[in-house]
């Protein structure tokens, strides 16, 4: 029976006297220093008036991150990795960006994390490869109904440690970029769209700079250009934004650094201190960022406590 005072809301009664304690006999910077826990906002802005990002918020119960964007049918849906406390871990969610811009609907859970919704189209089919890696695979999901009805699919390959597979189209070719968590390295893979078999560059890893190797986002086409978005994780995860510009001529890859984001060089309407961005992705209208920051979150600290505790019983 004692489990039953660890469920919402009785449970958060638990977690309400250790917040008071610290509340008590510390100062409010020194609360969020040692409650609070990496948290991530998505901001979105037109590009045409260049004005502020604005913070879209998903509420009490999760944070968002890995913004990507898509147009169908006059709309823009904005896809995002959907960090629940209760269930610690990513499923993928939708929200149509409008001016609304505020109902989060969960359409893709997992018994493991999600991550990372890359959207992409072969010929009249939608599909979204997440980051799932705790599944030792890459798997793609299509749409059945868009945006929120998704089919599994097979998975392109096994027994890989996996993250942020960014599929892409270059001279009508299927190509992608994926980072490999075992070897802290990018490989280069390529598409077959017929057999749905993805072969590996012979010249892997192509990246091995932990400042530059990892993606953040879709590949940007500008002025007959391919841009490649990548994290700087450097000293922290997620720290900046690196474009380089490349070419292919398959199995090679060549790249050349472009720039580097970091959150100074972005405007926000908000007072909050991010230190970390590690996700960029445009559509013609719009373009969408995520921000790192840390945060105290009543809810988070219940549901960390309770892991805790059911831990030791």
């Amino acid at each position: 029976h004692v489990l039953c005072y660890l469920d919402f809301p009785y449970g958060i009664l638990y977690a309400k006297p250790i917040y008071g304690l610290y509340k008590n006999n510390f100062k409010h910077e020194e609360i969020n220093m040692k409650l609070s826990t990496v948290t991530w906002d998505i901001a979105f802005r037109e590009k045409k008036r260049k004005k502020n990002f604005t913070i879209i918020n998903t509420g009490f119960l999760a944070w968002a991150a890995d913004p990507f964007v898509y147009n169908y049918k006059g709309n823009t849906y904005l896809f995002a990795e959907y960090w629940e406390y209760k269930r610690n871990k990513g499923s993928i969610a939708v929200c149509k960006l409008d001016e609304s811009h505020k109902k989060w609907t969960v359409i893709i859970r997992e018994p493991h994390h999600l991550s990372y919704p890359q959207i992409f189209t072969i010929g009249e089919n939608i599909y979204m490869c997440p980051e799932a890696y705790e599944s030792n695979s890459i798997y793609l999901y299509k749409a059945t109904v868009f945006p929120d009805q998704w089919e599994k699919q097979s998975p392109l390959i096994e027994n890989i440690h996996a993250v942020d597979t960014t599929f892409f189209s270059y001279d009508q070719e299927i190509y992608c970029f994926t980072y490999d968590l075992d070897h802290n390295s990018l490989l280069f893979l390529k598409l077959n769209p017929k057999s749905m078999k993805l072969s590996f560059s012979s010249n892997n890893p192509i990246n091995t700079d932990i400042g530059s190797a990892r993606m953040a986002g879709n590949i940007l086409h500008r002025n007959q250009k391919y841009l490649r978005v990548s994290q700087d994780c450097n000293n922290i995860y997620g720290k900046a934004l690196v474009f380089h510009q490349f070419q292919i001529k398959w199995p090679h890859y060549q790249e050349k650094f472009i720039k580097k984001i970091t959150t100074d060089n972005i405007p926000v309407n908000s007072r909050k201190k991010y230190y970390g961005i590690h996700t960029y992705n445009e559509t013609s209208h719009y373009e969408v960022v995520d921000l790192k920051y840390n945060h105290f979150n009543l809810l988070e600290l219940y549901y960390r406590i309770k892991r805790k505790i059911l831990k030791l019983i």
